[in-house]
């Protein structure tokens, strides 16, 4: 199968934030319950979608395989930047052309032709 070989840029991000956590089914003391808190933790993954309120991080991205003219996010969760401390954002080449190279086999001529 032909593929419309294509390279993507994809940011990553790493984000460190805090939000609401469930303490679960304890029966503590008042005393006891002062030092539970909020959730305190850092994430990471590609940005799959950003704006003013939230940011959107995937765990996994597939290449386009055989159905998909364009590649999937997997493990997607989206954080409140009300409760963002930092985002530290990198910029991630993903090269497509190379995987569907190595992984759809190719015709050693069409890979020859198109590296010249």
């Amino acid at each position: 199968m032909e593929k419309n070989i294509q390279e993507i840029n994809k940011k990553f991000a790493i984000i460190h934030w805090e939000d609401s956590w469930t303490h679960g089914n304890l029966q503590l003391t008042e005393e006891d319950w002062k030092g539970k808190n909020i959730g305190y933790a850092v994430s990471a993954g590609l940005i799959v979608n950003e704006d003013e309120k939230q940011i959107s991080l995937a765990t996994d991205y597939f290449y386009p395989q055989d159905v998909d003219e364009e590649g999937t996010f997997r493990m997607v969760n989206s954080f409140p930047k009300s409760g963002i401390h930092k985002i530290i954002r990198y910029e991630v080449p993903i090269e497509i052309k190379n995987q569907i190279i190595k992984y759809y086999k190719c015709p050693k001529g069409e890979i020859e032709q198109e590296n010249k």
